[in-house]
């Protein structure tokens, strides 16, 4: 007997699978730097909330976030993960964010979300019954065209790891009650490629929908990758079968610049979607609050970063952290970019105005505050 159990399944990972998941994610987020992202299948709101603060990349700032979920309990519970509070509201953020919550299905094709940056559909593939897929994927490459792409999937190799499940076995289960299906890795790759390039192993009338159009005629490359590997572990150690991969697969779809051909979804799609699923409405919507404050003077201007300057400061070098000024809300809310605060106390400090560059590492450096 394998230790640990399904049931204990965040006790065979360090971090726990949901933290390395989310944070594979946000690295593909801040790789692509999408100015909008729609979340299918939000639930109750996890990855989006996540992806709610400013990055440290201002250069790039996310203005749109949506998510979707077919159940409106679990909008309700997004909603009170996604709305503003009081901290948004003391200190205002830099640029504009409106986060925007649906109820429906991925099957029926909703006309706001066509043209989002980039579309993530995290552990919901298998929540859908396989009939529902060939529209899911026309509406997802074909309608809404995102220009990346990424779908997380449990590996259904990796099930040897929870006796529970009794893998390769007539009485082997799924991970949740919920799914309809579970896919090995070469499953996973199948499903992502054109019919003929890899061993088919999902009904073929499926593949031939959705791969030769996700892969083809939409113009997506993608690459798999595993999040969740056994290390050092008891359960490791217990089992002596060949290598299984690791938790979760997840695939990335970059869409090939100026190719692929667009598809609107036919009124018999939508039909055929929304007989068997709830027609997506718009639940809510929240405008972030975002600083007004307005430009000072040169002078007044200078006067503020002294100041800020003067606390942080080290007492006896007058030394400060580049990072540590940038974190005031003062002087963030009047430069909005790391990039224009680094040129300005530069130029300060090519004047002798006050400041002095003690070391020149781009954000990390460090400048003297002069007496």
């Amino acid at each position: 007997m394998i230790p640990g159990g399904y049931r204990n399944i965040n006790a065979l990972f360090d971090p726990p699978m949901w933290e390395q998941r989310r944070r594979r994610i946000a690295d593909i987020v801040t790789e692509v730097r999408p100015s909008s992202i729609l979340e299918l299948g939000c639930g109750e709101g996890n990855i989006l909330s996540f992806l709610i603060p400013p990055s440290d990349d201002d250069e790039h700032p996310i203005s749109r976030i949506v998510g979707l979920d077919i159940d409106e309990c679990e909008i309700e519970k997004a909603a009170q993960r996604c709305k503003p509070n009081g901290w948004d509201h003391q200190y205002p953020r830099c640029d504009p964010l409106q986060v925007q919550l649906y109820h429906g299905s991925a099957a029926v094709p909703v006309g706001e979300f066509k043209g989002i940056d980039f579309i993530i559909c995290s552990e919901v593939i298998e929540h859908m019954p396989t009939e529902d897929l060939e529209l899911v994927a026309k509406t997802l490459f074909g309608v809404y065209q995102p220009r990346v792409c990424i779908v997380t999937t449990p590996n259904a190799e990796f099930n040897v790891y929870f006796p529970e499940l009794n893998y390769g076995t007539p009485n082997s289960r799924f991970r949740h009650n919920d799914h309809h299906f579970e896919w090995t890795r070469q499953e996973f790759y199948d499903w992502q490629v054109a019919p003929g390039e890899a061993r088919m192993l999902v009904p073929l009338p499926m593949c031939e929908c959705m791969c030769t159009r996700m892969a083809g005629i939409y113009g997506y490359d993608f690459r798999v990758e595993g999040i969740g590997k056994l290390v050092n572990s008891e359960a490791l150690k217990a089992y002596t079968g060949p290598d299984v991969g690791c938790c979760t697969q997840i695939a990335v779809f970059s869409k090939r610049s100026g190719a692929g051909l667009s598809c609107k979804a036919s009124r018999e799609d939508y039909i055929k979607g929304s007989e068997r699923h709830p027609i997506p409405t718009h639940a809510i919507t929240f405008e972030y609050p975002v600083a007004k404050d307005q430009p000072l003077s040169p002078t007044h201007l200078r006067d503020l970063v002294v100041r800020y300057a003067g606390y942080i400061m080290d007492v006896k070098t007058g030394v400060f952290k580049f990072e540590e000024l940038w974190q005031v809300w003062a002087v963030k809310s009047q430069f909005r970019r790391r990039r224009r605060l680094k040129e300005w106390l530069d130029e300060q400090c090519h004047h002798g105005l006050e400041f002095k560059l003690i070391s020149n590492s781009g954000y990390t450096s460090q400048y003297q505050l002069l007496a």
